[in-house]
């Protein structure tokens, strides 16, 4: 990278990178952290509220699992509500058409459920949603229901992303190809700028300087300019007037 044009251009790009880039990142990444936090206590909260009236249903015998679901699926942000056993079948859900299949199938970012022992936040960008799992525990007041097993079912909570999530999801997701696409337009830009009123004049220059050696001395450069390429062109044909009189 000999050439000042060239100097220049790498200049430009670690420039912008540094100014523009680390900036912008951080802050789009500021604001990912703050929508993700306003899901993740509206998920938590809702898992909780489905976890007490579920338990508070078992304890007066009133045993209709699905009608707790429908309840909480009146909420316009609840995308979906599920409850599958040990084997990722699905046994009660607020889509009635997922029942009796595996959660694998309908969700394969629950892949780990088996491991499910806490309340597991993720996002799905694909699906614009934000989801929470987590197991229903097996307490004492409820084995004399279900055994002795540690674990009785799974839950799974979908909540849709807010359209502003959504948008800027996708925004964020697609970061690397605008940064891209904004550098290069400021190279190509810087490019056109600096071979207009830098490089151009400057090969001018160089090719007079060729001719001068040679004994021309009727040759004049562009001086219309009122910046310093402009007084380089002033100076120069004044040189060659000086040169061309003394002889």
């Amino acid at each position: 990278m000999k050439s000042l044009k060239g100097k220049f251009l790498f200049f430009l790009f670690v420039s912008s990178i540094i100014i523009i880039g680390t900036p912008t990142l951080f802050l789009l990444n500021q604001l990912k952290s703050n929508f993700e936090q306003r899901s993740k206590y509206f998920l938590e909260s809702t898992f909780d509220l489905f976890m007490n009236g579920l338990n508070n249903a078992m304890l007066i015998g009133q045993k209709d699992v699905q009608h707790e679901l429908d309840y909480l699926a009146k909420n316009s942000n609840i995308n979906n509500l599920r409850i599958f056993n040990e084997k990722g079948i699905i046994k009660y859900s607020i889509k009635k058409n997922e029942l009796g299949k595996n959660i694998l199938h309908i969700a394969p970012h629950h892949e780990d459920f088996n491991i499910i022992e806490n309340k597991k936040l993720s996002v799905v960008p694909s699906k614009h949603i934000y989801s929470i799992a987590g197991s229903i525990r097996n307490q004492s007041k409820c084995k004399s229901c279900h055994g002795t097993s540690e674990i009785i079912a799974y839950i799974d909570l979908d909540a849709n992303l807010t359209p502003y999530e959504t948008n800027f999801s996708i925004f964020y997701n697609n970061i690397p190809y605008y940064a891209t696409v904004i550098i290069l337009m400021l190279i190509i830009g810087a490019y056109i700028l600096f071979d207009y009123f830098i490089s151009v004049p400057l090969k001018l220059f160089e090719k007079a300087i060729d001719i001068l050696k040679l004994g021309n001395f009727n040759l004049q450069l562009p001086s219309r300019r009122k910046d310093e390429i402009g007084n380089l062109g002033r100076h120069f044909n004044l040189m060659v007037m000086e040169l061309k009189n003394s002889k």
